[in-house]
């Protein structure tokens, strides 16, 4: 496991926090997320045909990492909604290349997705 998976291990051999590196903002932000302590990053505002928001939250059991996300908005073809969750094992968090040499990411696998298109709905797509 790469030293950038930084790991706090108790007497139980249970994972206490988890450190992975996540693209935010356009560039790599280093995270931590300690088990049954949830964090929750977000992000919107006014775009030139409406608005935008995106929510994530990350969870931590002690093997798995837990990423739910939600995208928001509205533009000149009406509201739509996007969500999903996907999860990584404790082992897996730092395995991923990246386009930076010197970090890596976490090996997500997708659990569940669902969009919403008000407008297409109505069309009948």
């Amino acid at each position: 496991m790469s030293n950038l998976a930084k790991l706090n291990v108790t007497a139980a051999n249970m994972v206490e926090k988890v450190r992975f590196w996540y693209r935010w903002n356009h560039g790599y932000v280093c995270l931590t997320v300690h088990k049954g302590r949830p964090i929750t990053l977000s992000q919107g505002g006014p775009t030139d045909e409406g608005h935008h928001w995106l929510g994530v939250r990350f969870s931590f059991d002690g093997t798995l990492l837990l990423e739910e996300g939600c995208s928001v908005g509205q533009d000149c073809d009406g509201p739509h909604r996007h969500g999903y969750s996907r999860q990584c094992p404790v082992d897996r968090v730092s395995v991923m290349p990246t386009d930076d040499a010197a970090i890596s990411r976490p090996d997500w696998k997708i659990v569940d997705t669902y969009q919403r298109d008000a407008y297409a709905e109505a069309m009948g797509y």
